[in-house]
Order: structure tokens, then sequence, then C-alpha cells
């Protein structure tokens, strides 16, 4: 595995800070359209490498999906003294974005009450997941699993699983997409196989002859 860069060799960000600083303050509104081809680390890169007063408006200046995407790619400590300083509104305007197992490591940094303030601004449902998963000791299997994952039904033919997959990933669910999970008529797991076996699957099949149905479960 590559390590990760150091700041000093992340030139991107060294390159396009002293422009998005310009835009900021000459043109926010334009900051959104000028950095949607950028991948959210980048961004984030970047973030790290402007004045740290500078970080909450460069957030502030993305549409709140793509500044979720970018804090999740935010050095922690930096990430946590920018969401102190928000109202706990406009911290929940974020990260409500995230993924639940994000959303609770990210809750996990910040001071008790102040994440205790954002929770309860947050939509029930996503709340209950958050607070689900943040019961949980960060270390063990229910601290670091997602409660969000693609699963098609175990009838399906390959042809519409693909075809259910491809509606969730065109509308921008975060759930992970490496594995897809067979299920039930009830909802039970009955088998897993990956993004890439369903790709090569064969036409006509149907995902219960393809997947595997030995899947591993173990305790939170």
């Amino acid at each position: 595995m590559t390590p990760p860069q150091r700041k000093e060799e992340r030139p991107i960000a060294a390159l396009l800070a002293p422009d998005i600083l310009a835009l900021l303050d000459e043109e926010p509104q334009s900051v959104a359209a000028e950095t949607e081809e950028m991948h959210p680390a980048d961004l984030a890169d970047v973030a790290e490498a402007i004045p740290r007063e500078m970080v909450p408006i460069l957030l502030a200046a993305l549409p709140k999906e793509r500044a979720a995407d970018v804090l999740e790619y935010l050095d922690e400590e930096l990430r946590a003294e920018v969401l102190e300083e928000m109202t706990a509104k406009q911290a929940a305007s974020l990260v409500s974005h995230m993924t639940p197992d994000d959303r609770a490591d990210v809750l996990e940094e910040l001071e008790e009450e102040h994440a205790d303030d954002i929770l309860a601004e947050i939509p029930a449902e996503a709340r209950r997941e958050t607070e689900r998963l943040l019961a949980f000791d960060p270390e063990s299997a229910g601290g670091i699993m997602t409660t969000e994952f693609v699963s098609v039904a175990a009838s399906m033919t390959v042809e519409d699983a693909l075809a259910q997959v491809r509606v969730i990933a065109r509308g921008g669910r975060k759930e992970a997409m490496h594995s897809i999970y067979a299920t039930d008529a009830e909802g039970r797991v009955q088998g897993v196989m990956s993004l890439r076996e369903l790709l090569a699957a064969p036409e006509g099949a149907r995902i219960a002859d393809v997947a595997w149905e030995e899947v591993v479960t173990i305790p939170a």
C-alpha cells in the first residue's frame, strides 16, 4: 500500500490553494462549479493547505453533500475543530449526508455535549441509526460496521439485479458498492457476491445460483 502523502508532498493542493482562496474572496458562488471535477480527497488537501479560518468558508461554498464528502477526507483534528465551531444545526446539515458509520466516527471525535446537540438536529431515522452505532465500542465489530449496504432479491435474474444496482449508484446513495448481498422474500441474507462477480455472471442466471451461500456473521 502506498503511504499517505505528507502535506508538503501534495502538489495539487499547493498549486490550487491560491486560486481557490482568490475565488473565495472574489467569487465564492463559483467555487462549487470550479471544483466539481476534483476528487473530495484532493479538495480536502486544499482545505488543509489554506488558512484555518477559511476552511468553514470553503465548505459553505460547496453543496451540502459535496461538503460532507470533503469533511470525510479532512484531517481528523481539523475536522473536529471546524465542526466544534459550527452551530449544531450547521454541523447537522453536513454530517446528515454521511453514511451512518462515517457520521458516527465523526461525532465520536467531538465533545460529547456538542455531538448530542448535533444528533438532535439530524432527521429521526438517521439519528436512530447513528445512536445505535455510537452505542458500540469503536473497536468492536458493531463499532466499525455500516448499516447501509446493497442488496438484491435472490430470485432476481442477473440482468434485473444489475439494473437495480445501477439505480442505486445513479441515485447518489452511499452504500458500499463492492459487495452485493442476496436476500430472501423476508429480507434475510442468503448469499453475497462482489460487484465484479455480478458483472461477469452469465446472462439469464438467477442471483441465488451465482451468490456465495456461506455468509459469515459475527456478534457485535
